[in-house]
């Protein structure tokens, strides 16, 4: 089951949350709505990265995460023998209905353009503050990150897996400059 499925990270296992093996699992993103139509998961042991897929048997939202039943895990101490384990979905969750806003994932792999039609990069990651996402970009010969918000957003490609950007004069430089002095440190 697990070599058909792409997963995706959206958070880890926080604590045990009853007696019957229920899971608190505390999501990065805060963004959940896909919970209803959670049916498998997988958790990935941060020390071994040993994975077991579960089946979901019932969900609710919770705090900033959301709480889970899954069929393998029968008990509370089941359940604490998996706290701080990563916690991923089916990616297919993570696609958004016309009208809907957008996942990030689904710009995962897509070319960054300037608005001047420059190729920048590949958006390889997503990283966030509690402001804003921030898209991780892989240039030719260093990394950095912007922030992936409307203002800057001109235009999203998906048939040409392209991203149209209008970046900030100056940012590019800024990061090209902050990865030479890190380099330069090592």
């Amino acid at each position: 089951m697990s070599d058909k499925i792409s997963w995706y990270g959206i958070g880890h296992v926080k604590d045990a949350h009853s007696l019957t093996g229920e899971l608190f699992v505390v999501v990065y993103s805060k963004e959940i709505s896909w919970l209803p139509n959670l049916k498998t998961a997988k958790l990935v042991n941060p020390k071994t990265e040993l994975e077991t897929i579960l089946e979901i048997e019932r969900s609710r939202s919770h705090k900033n995460g959301f709480i889970i039943k899954a069929k393998e895990i029968n008990d509370r101490t089941q359940a604490e023998a998996v706290k701080k384990y990563k916690f991923e979905i089916s990616r297919d969750l993570l696609i958004s209905e016309e009208g809907e806003g957008l996942y990030l994932t689904e710009v995962l792999g897509f070319k960054l353009y300037s608005q001047e039609n420059e190729e920048l990069g590949e958006i390889v990651d997503f990283s966030g503050s509690s402001y804003q996402d921030l898209a991780v970009v892989q240039a030719k010969d260093f990394q950095f990150e912007i922030p992936f918000v409307d203002d800057f957003i001109q235009e999203i490609i998906y048939e040409d897996k392209k991203v149209i950007m209008n970046i900030p004069e100056g940012l590019i430089d800024l990061a090209k400059e902050n990865t030479k002095q890190v380099n330069q440190k090592k």
